[in-house]
C-alpha cells in the first residue's frame, strides 16, 4: 500500500558511525545462578565503546534474554520499560526490567527470526523513550550464538561447558546459527517464579563488566517513563511488525524524554461511535463485565497496558488507555445472530471513513484462525491539511463474541501501532497453545 510504504517509518537511515563498536572478543560461558529452582544460564557478553555492555543469555530450557548497560542513569530500579529492538529487518517490542539505573534486562522468548537477524551480523539497536542505542555486530556474533546454544544444551544435559572466547571477525555473516534454530523450535517460556532470579543474575554479569562506581556519578538524564510499577509476566514470543525496515535507526544524541501519555487528537473514533444503521448488521448486545475482563487480561498479557491504565467508559463499557504515545480502545460484544466477522468489520470501517474529513485510506488483510477464534487486521489513515491520524485495527470473532481493538495515533506512528497489534495477536496465539 503506497501510503504505508512511502512513509518515513523511523527517525532516519542508519548511521554506522553512531553505533558503538565492541572492544573485545565475545565471552560465552555458564552463569552461576544459585536459588533459581534448578534453572541454570549461559551468557554471551561483550563490552562496547563508551561504557556500554551487551549480554545475550539463555537458560537450560532454551529461553532467551538480552541485557543492555547504557552509559548513563536513565531508569528507576525495578520498574518496567517498553523497548523496541531492531536487527536488520526484524523489529520487536519487549518489556524490560530496570535492574539498575543503567541496566535493562528483557526476556526475548523463542524468536528464531530475530536471533537469525542478529546472527547474520546486523547491527542491533534498542529504542527507549525517544532515544536509540546502537551496537555494531559482525560475523563473530553468529559463532557466539552457536556457542551460547551449545552451552545451554550442555546445561540441559547436565554436563559442563568450559568458557569460550569468540574473536571479532569484522565482516557480515548471512548464515543463521543452526543451534539457535533448533533450540528455538522446542523450548517453552521461563516460569515467572524463576524470572526475577534470572534477571538479577544476568544483571550481575553486566555489573561485573563495568566500573565499580556503576550508577554513581554518571551523566544525569530525565528518567524514562516506566511501563508499570509492578512486575509483569513475560510469557509470549513477540511477533514481527508487518512493515520491514530497510535500515536500523541511528543513536539519538540526547537522553530519552518521558513518553507522552496524552491521547492523540484527531484519531479515528473507537468502535463505540460506529453504531450500525438499519442496512448494517444488527447491533451487538451490551458489553458484559466478563468481556472487559477478557480484554484487560489480553492487553496485560501482550504488555500493551496494565489494568491500572485501562479505563471503561461509563456509557457503553468501551475500554480506553494511553500508552507509548498511542490511544487505544477495545470492545467485546455478543455477535448478532447470522452476522459474519467480515460484515461487522466492513461496517466499522465504513463508519470510520465517514468520520474522516480528509483523505481516507484503508488496507485490510485476510482472515486468520487462532485457536477457536478468527482475526482480521486493518490499517486506516485520515490525512487532512496539517493534521493526520492513523489506526491499526484488530477484529476478533469466536465463541459468539465480536471484538474490535484499535491502536490510534499519527500516520508516523502507524508502524508502532501495528507492532502493538501484533503483540496482541502473539498473546492470543500463546493462549491458544496453553
Amino acid at each position: 500500500m503506497a501510503f504505508i510504504s512511502g512513509m518515513a517509518l523511523f527517525c532516519g537511515a542508519a548511521n554506522a558511525s553512531a553505533f558503538r563498536a565492541p572492544t573485545a572478543p565475545w565471552v560465552v560461558g555458564p552463569i552461576a545462578a544459585a536459588g533459581t529452582g534448578g534453572t541454570t544460564y549461559c551468557s554471551m557478553k561483550n563490552a562496547y565503546a563508551g561504557g556500554r555492555t551487551l549480554v545475550f543469555a539463555r537458560d537450560n530450557q532454551g529461553n532467551n534474554s538480552i541485557a543492555v548497560n547504557f552509559d548513563r542513569n536513565l531508569f528507576r530500579r525495578n520498574h518496567r520499560y517498553g523497548v523496541t529492538a531492531r536487527a536488520g529487518h526484524a523489529t520487536r517490542r519487549f518489556v524490560a526490567l530496570a535492574a539498575t539505573p543503567r541496566i535493562l534486562v528483557m526476556e526475548t522468548g523463542v524468536d528464531t527470526a530475530f536471533y537469525g537477524a542478529v546472527a547474520a551480523g546486523h547491527a542491533v539497536s534498542f529504542a527507549v523513550g525517544r532515544a536509540r542505542y546502537g551496537f555494531d555486530l559482525d560475523a563473530s556474533v553468529s559463532d557466539g550464538l552457536e556457542a551460547l546454544g551449545q552451552c545451554a544444551e550442555a546445561l540441559q544435559n547436565g554436563s559442563g561447558f568450559p568458557p569460550a572466547t569468540i574473536p571479532l571477525v569484522g565482516h557480515p555473516n548471512r548464515h543463521l546459527s543452526i543451534s539457535v534454530a533448533k533450540s528455538g523450535a522446542r523450548m517453552k517460556a521461563l516460569p515467572l517464579s524463576n524470572r526475577d532470579k534470572m534477571e538479577a543474575q544476568i544483571a550481575s554479569q553486566v555489573l561485573r563488566m563495568t566500573s565499580p562506581d556503576q550508577g554513581v556519578g554518571s551523566p544525569a538524564a530525565a528518567p524514562v517513563e516506566a511501563v508499570s510499577e509492578q512486575p509483569v509476566a513475560l510469557k509470549h514470543v513477540v511477533a514481527p511488525v508487518q512493515q520491514p525496515v530497510s535500515a536500523v535507526a541511528g543513536v539519538a544524541v540526547t537522553p530519552p524524554a518521558p513518553v507522552a501519555s496524552a491521547a492523540i487528537p484527531a484519531a479515528p473514533q473507537p468502535v463505540a461511535k460506529a453504531v450500525p444503521e438499519q442496512s448494517e448488521p444488527a447491533a451487538p448486545a451490551p458489553v458484559a463485565a466478563a468481556d472487559n475482563a477478557y480484554l484487560t487480561n489480553l492487553l496485560e498479557t501482550a504488555h500493551i497496558a496494565s489494568a491500572a491504565q485501562i479505563k471503561a467508559s461509563a456509557d457503553n463499557g468501551t475500554l480506553h488507555w494511553a500508552s507509548d504515545g498511542l490511544f487505544g480502545s477495545a470492545q467485546r460484544l455478543a455477535m448478532p445472530s447470522g452476522a459474519s466477522m467480515k460484515a461487522m468489520a466492513d461496517s466499522y470501517l465504513r463508519k470510520t471513513a465517514a468520520l474522516c474529513t480528509g483523505e481516507y485510506a484503508k488496507n485490510m488483510g485476510g482472515t486468520e484462525r487462532i485457536g477457536n477464534a478468527e482475526v482480521l487486521k486493518a490499517d486506516i489513515t485520515c490525512v487532512s491539511g496539517k493534521s493526520n491520524a492513523a489506526a491499526a485495527v484488530l477484529f476478533v470473532a469466536g465463541q459468539g463474541k465480536f471484538s474490535v481493538i484499535t491502536q490510534e495515533g499519527t500516520v508516523d506512528q502507524l508502524t508502532v501501532a501495528m507492532s502493538d497489534r501484533d503483540l496482541i495477536v502473539s498473546a492470543m496465539s500463546g493462549a491458544a497453545k496453553d
